[in-house]
């Protein structure tokens, strides 16, 4: 810094610099302050992707947590009464959700159902409807945005008051088995002796999870690490556009159609195909980036890819196809 010394008479003499001093500068230009704003918002821009992955593997973890305890609850439940419960039972119109309330420490839920018999389609809604009142969020996936019921797909029918499922009982294959050449077995519109009609696709019973039906851990012959038990459908719009055809958690199968069922799915679709045309034919799908999460017989938890080889889907789907599957 230079210091500059007045005579009495007000003219400079002499200046000085003290030492250890630079010489004096204004603060940034603009050119740096712009360079400095541009790595900033590069950074920003880096950074953003990088924390929007670390909240879905977060997400994505939890959902696999909540996929573990179904897992879990449903094999607490098959060792408990020796089988593994229905998928729906159509006398009481509910669905498995219901069964294992008590297996995954929702026992006071559970208490409040009145199991009543019904004898008529939607004779269920009486004593039971207002039980979508309640909140599960084990059946909710934290990525999944639709968490209400859509009954016809549009944009204003949601049930704002009562609260859906993401996870959904795996009721068998609807295919070609690849080992016998033949369809795998199911109540399916179309084929011989079935009492379906066309409108939800019928009922597909390879599966472990289905109508009526209750097996046992010995019923699941090609292995309980390598059949899927239960499986998420979480996505938010389906491929035409519009909400998915979700339904209330605790709903099971209709007594009077013998053809629809609420709680279960048949695997007749590709993973994430965001199909829905046939309400029982609903595909496996979610939020998630690549795939979705199943449960296994076993109890054991997989990330199942949306490029899965369908045949391998359909093998694994099945109880008792006979298929080798990984």
């Amino acid at each position: 810094m230079h210091r500059v010394v007045f005579s009495s008479s007000g003219s400079s003499v002499h200046r000085r610099q003290e030492p250890g001093r630079g010489p004096a500068r204004a603060g940034f230009t603009l050119v740096e302050l712009l360079v400095v704003i541009a790595i900033i918002a590069t950074l920003i821009g880096l950074l953003l992707p990088a924390v929007q992955s670390a909240r879905e593997s977060a997400r994505r973890t939890a959902c696999n947590n909540k996929l573990r305890q179904l897992g879990l609850g449903l094999q607490s439940y098959a060792s408990a009464r020796k089988s593994f419960p229905m998928g729906s039972d159509e006398a009481i119109q509910l669905s498995w959700h219901v069964s294992i309330l008590p297996y995954i420490e929702l026992a006071p839920l559970y208490e409040t159902f009145s199991f009543r018999q019904n004898t008529a389609e939607g004779d269920w809604m009486a004593a039971d409807k207002n039980r979508a009142n309640y909140r599960v969020d084990s059946y909710l996936c934290p990525t999944g945005t639709v968490v209400n019921p859509v009954q016809t797909g549009s944009l204003t029918d949601l049930i704002t008051n009562e609260y859906t499922t993401h996870y959904y009982g795996n009721m068998g294959p609807k295919g070609t088995n690849p080992v016998t050449g033949r369809a795998y077995e199911g109540n399916i519109a179309g084929q011989a002796g079935s009492t379906c009609n066309a409108t939800y696709g019928g009922l597909a019973n390879q599966g472990v999870l289905r109508t009526n039906e209750a097996y046992k851990f010995k019923d699941v012959s090609d292995g309980l690490s390598k059949t899927l038990l239960v499986g998420e459908i979480s996505w938010s719009q389906k491929a035409t556009g519009g909400f998915p055809k979700y339904r209330q958690w605790h709903r099971g199968g209709i007594k009077a159609s013998n053809c629809h069922i609420g709680g279960c799915k048949n695997i007749a679709q590709p993973i994430n195909s965001r199909y829905d045309a046939l309400f029982n034919d609903i595909a496996f799908g979610s939020e998630h980036p690549g795939g979705a999460g199943f449960a296994r017989c076993d109890g054991s938890v997989a990330q199942v890819s949306e490029n899965i080889d369908f045949a391998v889907l359909l093998a694994l789907a099945s109880r008792n196809g006979g298929e080798v599957s990984e």
